[in-house]
């Protein structure tokens, strides 16, 4: 399964640090992560109604082989172990693959197995995986290595394997998700014509994302708790079928934040014809063809 190694996993390793990004590693973040685990296993929170469509998507995974990109304290992955032959959670920081450890010992899961890596070159052999699970990573990635993941996916993907993500927020989302200074350029061009509108919108996302993309270039660092990739459907549908891959479903679903729940909110809704600022969480699976 691994580069350099027989197909089984031994014990852990010493974890190395491979990125200079300290933000993934701050225990305000992890403990975070921790309470939203918490309400997962629970059966509670938006986390757990996602792991229910997620496995939807993934359907059964008895006797198969899943890997988890992007897995932080290892959230899904233990939860898709209970039912899996092996899956293997992978990230680049190190605290949160440790707690993932932990959390693994408490809850017995032996099944699972936790590696730091790199999305864009996994440390893993050509088709080793029946199932590629990527929740919650792509708006973390700029285009460039988002090409590589999905390209890295379907490398380590058995022939007739599954890629089964989910990406949040769409393509406008960002301008509405909460009555905040991002949102008051949208206030300020509301007289526009809807389709004015709708294209000033437009260049406003462009321009936050440039803006954060560049300070990804210069710093090296992912600004801190901020997206810097948001797809539209279509947009991610064309990067999966640029990497090989036959989409089998894929859907926009709408999700309701506080602000949308707002009269403004609900009126823009309305105004922009639904498909704007509701429909934010994307699902997408799709199989591996030659």
């Amino acid at each position: 399964m691994f580069r350099g190694k027989k197909s089984t996993i031994k014990t852990q390793k010493p974890l190395r640090i491979l990125s200079n990004d300290s933000s993934y590693n701050d225990e305000h973040v992890i403990s975070s992560q921790i309470a939203k685990f918490n309400e997962l296993i629970n059966g509670k929170g938006h986390w757990h109604q996602k792991m229910l469509k997620m496995k939807a998507l993934i359907g059964s995974l008895r006797g198969k082989k899943a890997l988890d990109l992007g897995t932080q304290i290892g959230t899904y992955a233990l939860c898709l172990s209970k039912e899996s032959r092996i899956t293997v959670g992978i990230d680049f920081a190190n605290m949160p693959l440790k707690k993932a450890i932990e959390l693994r010992e408490q809850l017995n899961h032996t099944n699972a197995y936790f590696v730091q890596g790199n999305v864009k070159a996994l440390p893993l052999v050509d088709e080793s995986f029946d199932v590629v699970i990527a929740c919650d990573i792509i708006e973390y990635l700029v285009d460039e290595d988002l090409e590589y993941m999905l390209r890295e996916s379907h490398r380590t993907l058995k022939d007739g394997g599954n890629l089964v993500l989910q990406t949040y927020p769409n393509k406008y989302a960002y301008c509405f998700m909460e009555f905040k200074k991002c949102s008051v350029i949208p206030i300020l061009l509301f007289w526009l014509p809807r389709d004015l509108y709708s294209k000033a919108i437009g260049t406003y996302h462009r321009g936050v994302m440039l803006a954060r993309r560049l300070k990804w270039k210069i710093t090296g660092q992912c600004p801190k708790d901020t997206h810097i990739n948001c797809q539209t459907l279509e947009s991610i549908s064309e990067f999966v079928k640029s990497a090989g891959f036959k989409i089998e479903v894929a859907f926009a679903e709408n999700t309701y934040s506080n602000y949308e729940r707002t009269a403004f909110g609900k009126f823009m809704g309305e105004f922009l014809g639904n498909n704007i600022v509701t429909k934010q969480n994307i699902y997408l699976r799709a199989e591996k063809v030659q």
